[in-house]
């Protein structure tokens, strides 16, 4: 009767050890596909939001232009912005990210520390990219038109 209970129970173990990786597998495949559609859906609306403040500044960037600074101090601005506003971004995503990942370690959930690394230095380089259309757009603008129009 004790082995057969044991058997039992080693069965029923077994098949929950499944069930959990399983679960474990499809939890990675999920992330897979939606980490990098997050990352691009971020991009596209940090395009937006770069192309909206170039837009309501065209004023600031003409008087800049007439004033004598060159379409590389002005896109170098907007581009540094960017950076720092990415760069502050990934602090804030890897601080609540890893308070988040503290309460699934004990799950047996791998660590996000490989993580950390690629959000610093990513977040960073998408908002670089999302930026620099807008900006590239907006420095090449004829100064005095921009004035006339503002």
């Amino acid at each position: 009767l004790n082995g057969q209970k044991q058997a039992d129970n080693d069965q029923v173990l077994a098949g929950i050890a499944a069930q959990r990786s399983q679960i474990e597998n499809s939890l990675v495949m999920m992330f897979n596909v939606l980490a990098p559609l997050f990352v691009l859906i971020c991009g596209v609306w940090l395009g937006l939001l770069a192309w909206n403040n170039v837009r309501e500044r065209r004023g600031e960037i003409g008087v800049l232009r007439a004033l004598g600074k060159t379409s590389g101090a002005i896109a170098g601005l907007f581009l540094l912005k960017a950076v720092l506003l990415g760069l502050a971004g990934g602090l804030l995503g890897c601080g609540v990210g890893y308070l988040i990942a503290r309460q699934f370690a004990p799950a047996g959930l791998e660590s996000v520390a490989p993580w950390l690394l690629a959000t610093l230095i990513g977040s960073p380089v998408v908002a670089l990219l999302a930026t620099y259309a807008p900006t590239l757009l907006a420095v090449q603008q004829d100064p005095a038109v921009v004035l006339r129009d503002a």
